[in-house]
């Protein structure tokens, strides 16, 4: 997930994927984007400087991206996680 710092919706989603119990395990990660030390990842995926709306979740299967979409719904998630086998 990519997130800002004052980013209400992000906690909002932050705090249900917390909660969520989806009968599998994958690893997930925070990055706040108005925190420095992501220049590399900013180089690597160059789409990430142009994310304009935040929470933006990304889905990533052996460091390809597999999907991605932005918005703090937490059933497209589970829709998103359902349809591809991470």
């Amino acid at each position: 997930m990519f997130s800002k710092s004052d980013c209400e919706q992000c906690e909002f989603l932050e705090k249900k994927l917390q909660s969520l119990d989806l009968n599998r395990e994958f690893p997930c990660c925070k990055i706040n984007l108005d925190k420095p030390g992501f220049a590399d990842l900013k180089q690597t995926y160059s789409w990430i400087s142009s994310i304009d709306v935040l929470p933006f979740s990304a889905i990533f299967s052996e460091g390809e991206l597999v999907d991605s979409w932005s918005g703090s719904n937490i059933d497209m998630l589970q829709s998103k996680l359902s349809a591809i086998s991470v």
